[in-house]
């Protein structure tokens, strides 16, 4: 898989790891091109955090806490889900995930001049085992 510059060795990893279970859960779907479950993928900006006095669990939250965000169960216990990589049962929950990403941390809605918290990626994956990436900017500035 060709994954974006910007995405760390722990998020390839992750993706990978998410491309198999998102595969695996609709290898039955039928022959659409896309498989569901699109993935939500933030970049993070440490210092961006520290100067927010926030953390990638604060920013983890406002993703949870979306209305309709039903986590993908992981398949094996030992795996500690990431603070960087969500997976969703549909767009338009990742959406509204998105758009309340940007009402807690953008600098238009806070009125402040913080920088950035990080870089938001979509994924969603394709049946011949490649996949669509797209970055939603600003989110986070």
């Amino acid at each position: 898989m060709n994954f974006p510059v910007e995405f760390s060795e722990e998020t390839k990893k992750q993706v990978a790891l998410w491309r198999d279970i998102i595969q695996n859960k609709h290898r039955d779907d039928g022959d659409e091109i896309f498989c569901n479950d699109p993935l939500l993928i933030i970049e993070y900006n440490q210092p961006g955090l520290a100067v927010r006095n926030i953390t990638e669990n604060d920013v983890s939250a406002v993703i949870r806490g979306t209305p309709n965000y039903i986590p993908i169960v992981f398949p094996r216990a030992d795996l500690v889900q990431s603070n960087s990589v969500f997976a969703f049962n549909d767009m338009q929950t990742m959406e509204d995930a998105i758009a309340r990403l940007f009402d807690n941390y953008n600098n238009f809605v806070t009125g402040r001049q913080d920088p950035i918290v990080g870089r938001v990626y979509w994924v969603q994956f394709r049946r011949d085992n490649t996949f669509e990436v797209c970055e939603r900017g600003h989110v986070f500035n």
